[in-house]
């Protein structure tokens, strides 16, 4: 956005939609400063700023975020299907196939209570001692990228005792029905710049779809 004035630098903005499918809530995020005209829109006069670490364990910017409203079909949430469990001399081996039913292109899963020794995708391994994360007490997250249709299959290997999970999935841009309702407060605002989503970023104008469970 460009405050108005043609000769103003633009300022890339984020504005990302959040379905908490368990507990059937909805939000608005944001990682700006401050909103602009367009995602006030959004986010309102009442907005608040702080962590998320319900959706976002370990991260530690800061975000605006408000109530939103649902809008459309109630989105699929990502799923996890354990396919064989062993028992290790640390703990246990978790064969599992992750997948986005609603095909988003990228898959979040995160152990917030880290203590994961080795993780595998598609058979490609990396053990804690290699990535330097995993650790117990830090938050673990491991980004997909490129999901396809049936998903990837995950090993984990975990502590005996049953491990907290987050699944979260990230598709580019806001629900269709969204942006109509954002529009119907008028047009945009001129000089308009979205901020860039990159892979590596794994933010920016989004639609994401969380869920928890216990392995």
């Amino acid at each position: 956005w460009r405050g108005g004035s043609p000769e103003s630098k633009p300022v890339p903005e984020s504005l990302s939609y959040l379905v908490d499918a368990d507990a059937g809530e909805r939000w608005w995020l944001s990682t700006d400063r401050a909103p602009n005209p367009w995602t006030v829109r959004a986010l309102g006069t009442g907005h608040r700023r702080g962590r998320l670490e319900t959706w976002f364990p370990g991260w530690t910017r800061d975000f605006l975020y408000a109530p939103a409203a649902p809008y459309g079909e109630e989105p699929s949430a990502p799923e996890l299907t354990v396919l064989r469990t062993e028992e290790t001399e640390t703990g246990r081996r978790i064969t599992a196939r992750v997948r986005s039913p609603r095909g988003a292109r990228q898959l979040s899963v995160a152990i917030p209570g880290g203590d994961v020794r080795r993780w595998s995708v598609d058979g490609r391994a990396v053990t804690r001692e290699e990535a330097g994360v995993g650790e117990q007490d830090q938050p673990w997250e491991l980004w997909l990228h490129a999901v396809p249709a049936d998903g990837f299959v995950l090993e984990l290997e975990l502590p005996g005792k049953p491990v907290a999970l987050r699944l979260l999935d990230r598709d580019d841009g806001l629900p269709p029905q969204a942006r109509e309702e954002l529009l119907t407060h008028g047009e945009e605002p001129p000089g308009r710049v979205t901020a860039a989503a990159l892979d590596v970023e794994s933010w920016g104008n989004a639609t994401f779809v969380s869920t928890r469970l216990q392995l």
